[in-house]
Parts: C-alpha cells; structure tokens; sequence
C-alpha cells in the first residue's frame, strides 16, 4: 500500500539558523535508514540523506509516530527540528491481521517516465514486497495510528486548499480528526477561507468549528455547500463566533 499522507512536509536541505525566528521554514532535517534492510535491495543508499534523496525528499508528507514506542524505528525515519522533536515516519511497515502492510509516504507513483530515482526506489519497494524477506513483526501502535476510528472521517475528503498555507500546519489539519493537529491562519489579514472538495457527493447537513488560538480569535463565519466552487451562492449558514472555544452548528438544511 503506497499512499502520501497529510501530517507534515519534508525538505532536503536543513533549516537556516532558527526554526523559532524563521518559522516560515520546513523544519525537517534529511533522513536516517538502514541501508541493509531488504527494501533497498535495488536502491542503494547510505544510512543518511545522500543525493538520490533530494528528489524524494523535497516536498514530501510523512507520518507522526510520537504514539510508537520510543525503541521503534521506521524503514525511513525523517529527522525533525530540535525545537519540536517529532519522531518521523516516511516509509513504515507492520503485520495486520493476516496480512502485511507497507505504506510510503514520498511520492513514488507520479511521472515516472522522467522521475527515475522514483521509478527505481518503487521497484525496489515492489521487489521486497513480493519476496519471502516481507514478514514485518506486528506493531499494534502503528496499527492504530493508521486505522484509528477518530480519522475516518478524514477519509470523506479529497483535498483543502486555502489562499494562506502555513507549511506546518495547513488547511487539511482541519479536517483530519485529530485533535492535536490544526490549521494556523495568517495573523496579518482579517479574513481566512478554504475549500474542501469531498471524495464523492453526500449530503452536508452540519459541522463543528473549534477555536484552538486564543490570541487571533475570529469573531463570525460563514459556510457554503456547492457542487459548483464557482458559484458558490449564498451561505447555508452564517454566525458569530461566542466565547467558548466549540461551536456546533447542525441541521441547516
């Protein structure tokens, strides 16, 4: 199972001085692996960033594997910033049920005419995986932070996009059923908006909008339910935003 997921960016290169006064940055700081391990049979490395990583590194979502036990270590750990020191993941594996599980999280599978260092980090991926050497040990953490039931409802949305993406916490983590997660709108404007396009068309009756920052609280809002972004129409809903930090708005239609 080959699949990119919405926790955070990567970057080759390391952060320029201070994460803290130049919080612009992606925070990430190259890659840590076991060059022996099977799946990279076909794609020689060293046990940290070389050249062939730049491509597959830049860009790339990872896993949040702060729930794992401290002495697990993924296939491909990211090294994060000191400064929020979160354990990585971009390519994991584990015994589920009867079966096996291996997700990857750079992108492995777009344009491959001319992505070569993709191409071959797939094959070898897609080698290991068809070869008696794939017997992952079960970590049941991991299980559960994949499958959890508090995401499921992440699995109704398609993509979020908004005018102002902060690197770290984008529009997404809005929608992603974690509570630890959220999206950081720009201090320096009055208004924030994004758009979330679903898998597949349902029927939108209600939502439920928490005010996690304290110190840039929004005072009104407004939701649209569409078929057509470009014509939005008029809100199904609009309201002041009180005190308290949940708002549950249901059944407007």
């Amino acid at each position: 199972m080959l699949f990119k997921t919405p926790d955070f960016l990567t970057a080759f290169t390391t952060p320029f001085w201070s994460t803290i006064m130049f919080d612009y940055q992606i925070k990430t700081m190259g890659i840590l692996c076991n060059p022996d391990h099977p799946v990279f049979r076909d794609f020689p490395t060293d046990f940290y960033s070389n050249w062939q990583w730049w491509e597959l590194t830049n860009n790339a979502r990872v896993l949040r594997l702060n729930k794992t036990a401290p002495e697990y270590r993924p296939i491909v750990q990211v090294i994060d910033d000191p400064v929020r020191d979160d354990k990585l993941g971009a390519i994991v594996e584990t015994k589920i049920w009867k079966g096996k599980l291996l997700l990857c999280t750079f992108d492995i599978l777009s344009d491959l005419n001319n992505r070569y260092i993709a191409r071959q980090l797939l094959k070898s991926t897609v080698n290991y995986m068809a070869s008696p050497a794939f017997n992952p040990k079960e970590n049941k953490e991991l299980v559960e932070l994949i499958f959890t039931k508090s995401i499921s409802s992440a699995n109704e949305v398609l993509s979020v996009k908004s005018l102002y993406e902060h690197l770290e916490s984008p529009a997404l983590f809005a929608f992603d059923g974690n509570m630890e997660s959220f999206w950081e709108t720009d201090a320096y404007t009055k208004d924030a908006s994004c758009v979330v396009e679903l898998i597949k068309p349902r029927f939108v009756t209600g939502c439920r909008i928490i005010v996690s920052d304290q110190n840039i609280r929004p005072t009104a809002f407004a939701i649209y339910v569409t078929d057509n972004p470009k014509e939005p129409g008029q809100p199904v809903f609009e309201g002041e935003i009180p005190s308290k930090d949940i708002i549950e708005v249901k059944e407007w239609g």
